[in-house]
């Protein structure tokens, strides 16, 4: 019997070493646009890509538009006008759609508009001067209220339609940075630190349900070792995230980190991207879409 356990344990102790070595995973590319279909480009300052219902969407502030592809990366239509007249665009930082609508969160005028996927200008909600929102961090529409990331620490800042303040939750603190938020399914409302290495899930109605510090994940020591955030100013440690079949990704740098929601948040795996850095990050189908910055390329990855 002495004989048999420290064998057992040995079993355990492979087991573990190779689930380590499946964690991490260089990922293929599988295909690369540098240039839409119908010849025009895009610029290299793309903050935000979702994917709703097979169009691959993402927005090009200095184009101030979002631009539709279809699940071949062809171009299906563009949305909005880059302009200071109405309805049109300063510089679209993030939107999110909702059914055939878009919402662009335009940074210029410090206003969210909705726009129809056909390019018509719906509305205009003006954000509260008193609101401190964050505008490189992803923000939500839910039941027809707009959920904003503040500068700082953990606060959320809720609107509705008419640019009323509604409520805030999370903590208030001098730590700047923001959050990217994101909601889908059972996993509430989720929200990724962009200059700390947290992941926080809440209630609908605000209320924290979970945190997750990861700063201990040896990609993000080296990133947060020389870095002093302090003021106004603070180093980016996230880059992006999404969510997809009860998953969540988390770009930092050129790694895309993969945690499982199904109960508590844990780090499921890590993907490895090609080039240096990408700005943001897309999930659908068995498929990443990434933008390469440096590049200024729209990659696709097989997960």
């Amino acid at each position: 019997m002495g004989k048999v356990i420290p064998f057992l344990l040995i079993l355990l102790l492979l087991s573990g070493c190779n689930k380590m070595r499946r964690v991490e995973r260089q990922l293929v590319l599988d295909t690369l646009i540098t240039e839409l279909s119908d010849s025009s480009l895009f610029s290299n300052n793309v903050s935000c890509i979702i994917c709703v219902s097979g169009d691959i969407c993402f927005a090009d502030y200095l184009a101030g538009n979002i631009v539709v592809l279809d699940e071949n990366l062809r171009l299906r239509c563009k949305v909005g006008k880059r302009g200071e007249g109405p309805g049109e665009v300063i510089g679209v930082v993030h939107f999110v759609r909702d059914k055939l609508d878009f919402h662009l969160l335009d940074e210029g005028s410090r206003s969210i508009k909705k726009y129809s996927l056909s390019g018509e200008h719906l509305s205009t909600v003006k954000i509260p001067r008193d609101i401190s929102y964050a505008p490189w961090g992803r923000f939500l529409y839910l039941d027809s209220l707009f959920y904003l990331p503040n500068i700082k620490g953990t606060a959320v800042s809720v609107i509705g339609n008419d640019g009323q303040f509604i409520k805030r939750f999370g903590t208030d603190s001098e730590e700047v940075g923001g959050r990217i938020l994101l909601s889908g399914g059972k996993s509430g409302l989720l929200a990724i630190g962009v200059a700390s290495p947290t992941i926080e899930k809440y209630t609908i109605d605000g209320t924290l349900q979970e945190s997750l510090d990861y700063g201990n994940f040896p990609m993000v020591k080296d990133i947060t070792k020389d870095s002093h955030n302090s003021g106004n100013s603070f180093m980016a440690i996230v880059n992006d995230a999404c969510l997809a079949n009860e998953r969540l990704y988390v770009l930092i740098r050129s790694q895309v980190l993969c945690f499982s929601l199904d109960r508590d948040i844990q780090l499921e795996s890590i993907y490895l991207l090609p080039h240096n850095f990408y700005s943001s990050i897309a999930v659908w189908e068995g498929n990443l879409y990434g933008f390469n910055y440096q590049d200024s390329s729209i990659e696709r990855f097989l997960l």
